[in-house]
């Protein structure tokens, strides 16, 4: 569903409470290594939706294939972050360790997860804080 996102229906954790240790398990066809995440509740028809849901604020993302994991630190801006992976991969898991705590709901949501093949491009929120190592 959030491939893509032609909807624009972002993904909610519905579970009680904000949502830390929930998981998205991502797995495509081929090989990616570089991921862009478009963070919150983001509708350019009703922005306030971003600030009323909840955002991530960290990410942990579990390279299933190649073993490595990152931390991933967002900012609380509507951008889409990029993340470049040591190594081309099939599957990953991305679990929320901490959320900015929104002002009405609090769902943590994010509005697209996009995997790309190829180069990826820079973070539309400049330079994300990235830690790697391996498990």
């Amino acid at each position: 569903r959030l491939l893509g996102n032609p909807a624009h229906l972002p993904w909610m954790e519905g579970v009680s409470g904000n949502g830390v240790g929930q998981t998205i398990q991502l797995s495509c066809d081929r090989a990616f290594s570089f991921i862009n995440i478009l963070n919150g509740y983001v509708d350019v028809s009703n922005p306030t939706l971003f600030r009323e849901n909840g955002r991530a604020r960290s990410l942990r993302i579990e390279d299933v294939d190649n073993g490595f994991v990152y931390q991933l630190d967002l900012i609380d801006e509507i951008c889409f972050t990029g993340i470049r992976l040591e190594r081309a991969t099939t599957r990953v898991s991305i679990i929320i360790t901490s959320v900015y705590e929104g002002s009405l709901h609090q769902d943590t949501c994010i509005s697209a997860i996009i995997p790309e093949t190829g180069r990826g491009k820079r973070s539309e929120c400049g330079s994300p804080s990235v830690k790697t190592h391996l498990n």
